[in-house]
């Protein structure tokens, strides 16, 4: 009778025990539906309920797989900050009782992606640093993870504007997975497009442009199901760089078949996670792309592609997320263009205060936007603040390891030099545009396109100096570099579209009025001239 009292015990405590580990397993998977769903109160109120009741059973060691799940929950049906805190919660709970140094590892890196998604860069950067440094003490941890977190602080860098830093931390990465006995073609291809635009960042487009080739070639070897939206990233990344070197078509067909991958998964993809990361990287092919338009002068286009990146953002992320703001500071260009100075200042303002909340003082975006909110400043009449921001930012850029090839600094130093020339400060001006045309030359050589930009600021400045000599000499010099304009003006009829069209009209308008100051061509020569330019105007 004892016996049999003991044996049914067993059998029904037994069978107690696998009901609750059949609830479990029943509400984890009523978790991944309702993420599916996009359902956050739900998700929240079941993982809540979860964590809650698995303390002490078997299911405990399956809290860190919550942490990131959780956090998002909360962030889209609260804010940022609970969300954040949430996930800290679930962190601490699998310290104090899961065992597994794999599962503490996954929950840190859980917390640095949600930093990730919510724009807290600085913190994420601190907490992918965590992660790296305690996977790196376990000798169970793969190859392949201690190339991803590594992979993580080159992206998080990226983020920053600390190209160098970023470029080091990608070919760590590389140099991780190279050790791998088999061929880990994704992550390879992620690290290469990474350190590819690190170096174009770095001014070293050569370079970039071999990183991108090898990671289109470890795509082509990826079995990644989503080998074909992580091509996406690459092709964007080789649109910018194409977008930099002047071939508009080319970057064009970039941007778009990045588009049209991104739109293909954002469109069909049943994780919602992977659907949010497919519509952001959409957003980049958008907002590159209205930044063409806006280069071949083409306003109305470029403000329908960056409303429609608004559009998606504004349902992805934070009101103070810095990746939102970005677009409005897009928006601010055109605004600028305009002449409409109060509303541009709204949205630089807003951006460089998430700028310096996320970023930090010495990130890139931060120095980027001081000299643009200068500019607005300048266009306000408020020339003290104008002048200070354009200093800070000339300051900030030149502090970077990469100043001699930093575009950013070359456009601080030129509006800085146009606002001296509007208050008469030649001296200053020709001084900050020769810097500008020292970095540019350095970055794409001396037959830009570019550089016959920063001369034509210099023939400006030289003719309100009362040097038309020099004026003469820097137009017909920047003319030299634009024959190509020149030539293909005079061989048809059809509409041209060239990077900076301004450019040939602008070296055609200070070489006349040179001459005419120097009183040295006659007047049909000049006629000749100005006929070019208005066709090249006619034809844009």
């Amino acid at each position: 009778m004892r016996t049999a009292l003991a044996l049914l015990f067993v059998w029904v405590h037994g069978a107690a025990a696998f009901a609750q580990t059949d609830r479990f397993a029943q509400r984890h998977e009523a978790i991944a539906r309702s993420i599916a769903a996009d359902d956050h109160v739900e998700v929240r109120r079941l993982i809540e309920l979860q964590l809650k009741e698995i303390n002490g059973t078997p299911w405990q060691d399956s809290a860190y797989t919550y942490a990131y799940k959780l956090g998002r929950a909360v962030w889209r049906s609260s804010d940022a900050d609970a969300g954040i805190a949430a996930t800290a919660r679930v962190v601490e709970l699998v310290k104090r009782t899961d065992k597994d140094p794999l599962h503490q590892l996954e929950a840190l890196e859980a917390r640095a992606k949600l930093f990730f998604d919510t724009g807290r860069m600085l913190d994420c950067v601190q907490a992918d640093s965590t992660a790296m440094a305690f996977g790196d003490a376990l000798p169970a941890v793969p190859l392949i993870r201690r190339g991803k977190a590594r992979q993580r602080l080159g992206s998080d860098h990226a983020q920053l504007g600390d190209h160098e830093r970023s470029l080091g931390y990608y070919l760590d990465a590389k140099a991780v997975f190279e050790r791998s006995d088999t061929l880990l073609a994704s992550a390879m291809g992620e690290v290469c497009n990474g350190a590819g635009a690190a170096y174009w960042h770095l001014g070293e487009n050569k370079k970039a442009d071999e990183q991108y080739a090898q990671a289109l070639a470890y795509w082509k070897q990826s079995k990644d199901p989503k080998r074909d939206f992580r091509v996406a990233g690459t092709l964007i990344n080789l649109g910018i760089l194409w977008q930099s070197a002047g071939d508009l078509a080319r970057s064009k067909a970039n941007y778009l078949e990045c588009i049209r991958r991104c739109g293909a998964v954002a469109d069909t993809a049943k994780d919602p996670m992977l659907r949010d990361e497919a519509r952001m990287a959409r957003t980049r092919g958008y907002v590159n792309l209205a930044t063409v338009y806006f280069t071949v002068g083409d306003d109305g286009r470029s403000r329908e592609l960056l409303e429609l990146a608004l559009r998606d953002r504004e349902t992805l992320l934070e009101p103070d997320d810095p990746k939102l703001l970005g677009v409005k500071d897009r928006l601010a260009d055109l605004e600028l263009e305009a002449k409409n100075y109060a509303k541009a200042e709204h949205w630089v303002k807003a951006y460089l205060e998430a700028c310096e909340q996320y970023y930090g003082v010495r990130s890139e975006d931060y120095a980027r936007t001081c000299a643009k909110l200068g500019e607005v400043y300048a266009g306000l009449g408020r020339n003290t603040a104008a002048d200070s921001l354009f200093r800070r930012s000339i300051e900030l850029n030149a502090a970077m390891e990469n100043a001699a090839t930093n575009p950013e600094l070359a456009i601080a130093y030129r509006r800085h030099a146009q606002f001296c020339m509007k208050l008469n400060r030649y001296d200053e001006a020709v001084e900050d545009i020769q810097a500008a045309l020292a970095i540019t030359t350095a970055i794409h050589g001396e037959r830009h396109h570019k550089v016959a930009m920063y001369e034509l600021v210099l023939a400006e400045a030289a003719f309100a100096n009362g040097d038309p000599s020099t004026t003469l000499r820097l137009a017909e010099h920047a003319l030299g570099l634009l024959t190509e304009r020149v030539a293909a003006l005079r061989a048809s009829p059809i509409p041209q579209t060239w990077p900076q069209p301004h450019l040939l009209p602008d070296a055609l308008y200070w070489k006349v009025k040179a001459q005419r100051a120097l009183g040295i061509t006659p007047a049909d020569h000049w006629k000749g001239d100005m006929d070019l330019s208005v066709q090249a105007m006619e034809l844009n």
